[in-house]
């Protein structure tokens, strides 16, 4: 089971997003993709540090 969100690291992330990039679409694909995977794992720690109010219903945009 993966670590909570709040507990993981950015670079934790970055491990995991490039393991999996690795084994979907092989080590080259993965070190092309290097900077959209680090630029993703940085949105993914801000969304689990700072997530949107429960209260507030999502905006859903068509």
């Amino acid at each position: 089971m993966p670590a909570p969100a709040a507990k993981t690291s950015p670079e934790q992330i970055v491990r995991s997003l490039t393991q999996q990039a690795v084994s979907l679409w092989g080590p080259e694909r993965a070190l092309a993709l290097r900077d959209l995977i680090q630029e993703t794992a940085q949105r993914v720690w801000r969304i689990a540090h700072d997530p949107a109010p429960s209260a507030e219903e999502p905006g859903f945009y068509f």
